[in-house]
């Protein structure tokens, strides 16, 4: 079994894409999704309600049985899992997937602090880290799909918040701009209160950052967890699957992708990745879809600022972007 990992908005949807491809995986999309279920019986009709819904086709011959043991609780509540930590329904749902084909790849956004309690549910499975610029992260996260809108909380009649969408880009950096469709703030939340529980270094800086930026602004904050799930997830996973683990970069996968792909497969599987495997990524994964934020003219000096204040210098340096101007990996 594979495990590819990554945080929101760091291209596994796209590498997902291109290893359903390969005939002989069975790929399964965001297996932690809160409404899954739901998507599962979309999957496969004409009509789904949710654009991604056809990508968990794969679910739809173990729906009866992952009904039985799948939670939606499992999206957030069982976010943070150590190695020896008890978590029999998580493990049961999961060792569905795994045992129904031999090839399984589990896409997951949600397992940034699972890595060294997946690895003791399956000791044999290989691990795949996808990484992205987390100035990239954070803007992808807070703009809209138009790339030309601010998503924003704007008080309105009898609602406390009215997702209003602005047109100058720069209100990214505002107190007003926000990241509600990733979970931010409950992500933050679960990291101040389950991350310092750990007596791993790692974990306990990483909720340190969490709650240093407590009071920052929302682009901070989402830059603050990114480090949070991004560097645990890389520290304990390498230290947990060794050469089972690797780490590649979108920048990388968008620039070269066949050569990307090519060092997963002959990593993980000892043989050239398909040809249809191939294909789907000259067609779709392009260098043009890394730029975003750049267009932007104080973009570089307030992000510079928000990853100084979040504490995360190193960790850019570490992951091979650094904190200059004029780069983009």
């Amino acid at each position: 079994m594979l495990i590819a990992q990554g945080v929101f908005r760091s291209g596994t949807t796209v590498l997902f894409r291109a290893l359903r491809q390969d005939e002989e995986r069975c790929c399964y999309y965001e297996p932690l999704h809160p409404d899954l279920l739901d998507h599962v019986q979309e999957a496969r009709t004409t009509t789904p309600s949710h654009a991604k819904s056809p990508l968990y086709a794969e679910f739809t011959p173990l729906l009866d049985p992952i009904a039985t043991v799948f939670s939606p609780a499992f999206a957030l509540n069982n976010a943070v899992l150590d190695s020896e930590d008890n978590a029999p329904a998580m493990s049961r749902y999961l060792h569905l997937l795994a045992e129904a084909p031999s090839s399984a790849v589990l896409q997951m956004n949600r397992g940034f602090w699972m890595s060294a309690w997946l690895r003791q549910q399956f000791p044999s499975t290989a691990f795949l880290h996808l990484v992205r610029d987390p100035r990239s992260v954070v803007w992808s996260q807070m703009a809209t799909q138009s790339g030309g809108r601010v998503r924003m909380n704007w008080p309105l009649l009898r609602r406390r918040f009215f997702n209003f969408s602005s047109g100058d880009l720069s209100n990214v950096f505002s107190p007003r701009a926000y990241c509600g469709a990733y979970h931010v703030k409950e992500y933050c939340e679960i990291g101040r209160q389950e991350l310092g529980r750990s007596s791993h270094d790692v974990a306990m800086w990483a909720q340190a950052r969490l709650c240093a930026t407590r009071e920052s602004l929302p682009f901070v904050q989402a830059l603050a967890l990114w480090g949070a799930q991004a560097w645990v997830c890389h520290q304990q996973a390498q230290a947990a699957f060794g050469d089972r683990y690797c780490l590649i970069r979108y920048e990388d996968l968008c620039a070269a992708p066949e050569h990307t792909l090519s060092r997963v497969y002959h990593q993980f599987f000892d043989h050239p990745p398909p040809d249809s495997v191939l294909a789907y990524s000259r067609d779709h994964v392009h260098a043009n879809r890394i730029a975003g934020w750049r267009q932007v003219d104080m973009a570089e000096k307030r992000f510079r600022q928000g990853l100084h204040e979040a504490g995360l210098e190193q960790v850019l340096e570490a992951f091979g972007y650094p904190v200059a101007a004029n780069n983009e990996g």
